[in-house]
């Protein structure tokens, strides 16, 4: 039990990464304009599955492996649609971060 929850703070805060750095500028998906959909979708995400992980801690009704598996897969895609899954605007060209 212990092992899961480390395992989704680690995927939180990956989460809450991808926004504050999608926000700040320093990362972008190509889109242009169009990045604030995937702050919007990482940054929802994080506040969904932080609050999920505070009512867990209250009752044991939600299992800590489909809180996982569900915040493991957008972070995944998000972490795609940042690299090799880049829009239109800003091709992938092998940098994750702008200098």
């Amino acid at each position: 039990m212990k092992k899961l929850r480390r395992a989704n703070y680690v995927v939180l805060s990956g989460l809450l990464a991808i926004a504050i750095l999608s926000m700040n500028g320093n990362l972008s998906f190509g889109g242009g304009l169009g990045d604030i959909a995937y702050f919007a979708l990482a940054g929802g995400t994080f506040l969904l599955l932080g609050i999920l992980l505070i009512a867990l801690r209250k009752s044991h009704q939600i299992h800590l492996s489909i809180l996982l598996i569900a915040s493991s897969l957008v972070l995944l895609y998000l972490m795609y649609a940042c690299t090799i899954g880049r829009g239109a605007e800003s091709r992938w060209d092998g940098t994750i971060f702008f200098q």
